[in-house]
């Protein structure tokens, strides 16, 4: 088997379909069920919560800070 090589290509599979296209305004119906989609809005609910309460960097409260200065000089 020297000297012979697997191409990552053949080992991918078929190609996956394209995402479809949904226009503005346009019926769709779920993907997901409702006790799927339920679970996912409250863990992402409890993710944000968490997160929200986390405090800022001191990189972004520096960059916050210098941002308002430059703003309140050139007014």
């Amino acid at each position: 088997m020297m000297g012979q090589r697997m191409s990552i290509i053949e080992d991918r599979g078929p190609p996956l379909e394209p995402f479809p296209f949904i226009r503005p305004g346009e019926e769709t119906s779920p993907v997901l069920g409702p006790t799927a989609q339920r679970h996912i809005a409250s863990n992402l609910r409890t993710m944000y919560n968490d997160l929200v309460q986390e405090p800022l960097p001191e990189q972004f409260l520096s960059l916050i800070a210098r941002l308002d200065q430059g703003h309140t000089e050139g007014e």
